[in-house]
């Protein structure tokens, strides 16, 4: 389907992947709503992208409890008149070894990177299903395809996450709702704490990836997309 004219909500959109998307999905024709923990966050990234012309709302919520991510998407409707697209990028990552992980936080990484994916998509099916079309696309990472030591938390999230994702692609994709998972490898951004380097993903290559799926043809669907760096650091 054309972005142009489609109301999209991406979720930890402040910074790095999902503010590049919120922005880029913007610039394409897409009216935004920018979802983040810090409203003050999310007024930002609305500021740039009505600046560049685009229209945004800036909507505050923690997608870890559903009753947020249901007032997100009731929001949403509300002040932009319908919901066609959520891109679930609110993720959190803990680089620990195992032993020293503390139980607490684990959980978090849980409740954040694969509940939140839940409850995001589990307030915004009653619409999908009404409207008989809609997209769910799920950010991801090639750390949810295999392990990496000192990311135990985080990979479970995102194995978990991959699985959670194919089963709702095979359960709703019958009502016309495409679902799909963006895989990235290495992106050049500070997460987990990594420094930059010129060799890595820019946040803009996870954004053209989640431009295709929405603009593949209406029998279309592309499920899955792995993102790896052309020329890894060796």
């Amino acid at each position: 389907m054309p972005i142009v004219g489609q109301v999209v909500v991406v979720t930890g959109a402040s910074r790095g992947i999902g503010r590049a998307i919120a922005e880029g999905l913007a610039r394409r024709g897409a009216a935004v709503a920018v979802s983040s923990r810090s409203l003050a966050d999310a007024e930002g990234v609305v500021s740039s992208i009505a600046k560049a012309g685009g229209r945004a709302v800036a909507l505050a919520a923690d997608v870890r409890r559903f009753a947020d991510a249901k007032a997100l998407v009731d929001e949403t409707v509300r002040r932009l008149g319908r919901i066609d697209v959520v891109v679930n990028n609110a993720g959190i990552g803990l680089n620990s070894p195992i032993a020293e992980t503390e139980p607490e936080a684990f959980a978090n990484v849980l409740q954040t990177n694969v509940l939140g994916a839940f409850h995001m998509t589990r307030a915004v099916l009653p619409h999908f299903f009404a409207q008989q079309s809609g997209a769910i696309l799920q950010i991801a990472s090639l750390a949810g395809t295999r392990a990496n030591p000192n990311l135990g938390a985080y990979s479970a999230s995102k194995f978990a996450l991959l699985g959670f994702t194919e089963s709702l692609m095979l359960e709703v994709r019958h009502a016309g709702i495409k679902v799909a998972a963006i895989c990235p490898g290495s992106v050049d951004t500070t997460f987990l704490g990594r420094e930059p380097k010129p060799w890595k993903l820019r946040p803009e290559d996870v954004l053209d990836a989640v431009a295709y799926v929405l603009e593949s043809s209406p029998g279309a669907l592309p499920s899955r997309i792995e993102l790896r760096p052309l020329r890894p650091e060796k």
